[in-house]
């Protein structure tokens, strides 16, 4: 979480993936950006393939340093899979959260709680087309 506070320090995007499948660890993000007036999109993406999920492990294994790789194992994903707290109405009415939820299995967008302007969805959704 250090060196996505540094990146949001620094004027930066920092992308937080499933390591913070934990509440206890989007809520220190959370706290941090209040505390230094930091605007906060969260993208929620839902996407349960398991086939296609393992496959992208192993070409991400295949191309990071060792460090990351331990993340990119199937017992790792499955251990995160069991211990997740999924992101809840409760949370993001809590925080004041702007979200964007994909859901990549039935292919559409949730925008119920996103709080910015077209631009700003239109640069992320070009990045969701491109990354996920």
């Amino acid at each position: 979480m250090s060196l996505a506070k540094k990146v949001l320090k620094q004027g930066g995007i920092p992308l937080l993936d499933a390591t913070f499948h934990k509440k206890y660890r989007r809520e220190g993000i959370y706290r941090f950006c209040k505390k230094n007036n930091i605007n906060l999109l969260v993208i929620h993406v839902i996407f349960t393939d398991k086939n296609t999920i393992m496959k992208q492990l192993v070409l991400r294994h295949a191309n990071q340093d060792y460090k990351d790789n331990l993340l990119a194992s199937a017992e790792a994903y499955e251990l995160m899979v069991k211990q997740k707290d999924k992101l809840s109405v409760q949370e993001i009415q809590e925080y004041d959260l702007s979200v964007i939820q994909f859901n990549r299995d039935e292919k559409y967008l949730n925008l119920s709680y996103f709080k910015y302007d077209i631009a700003l969805f239109n640069k992320v959704a070009d990045f969701l087309q491109k990354n996920i």
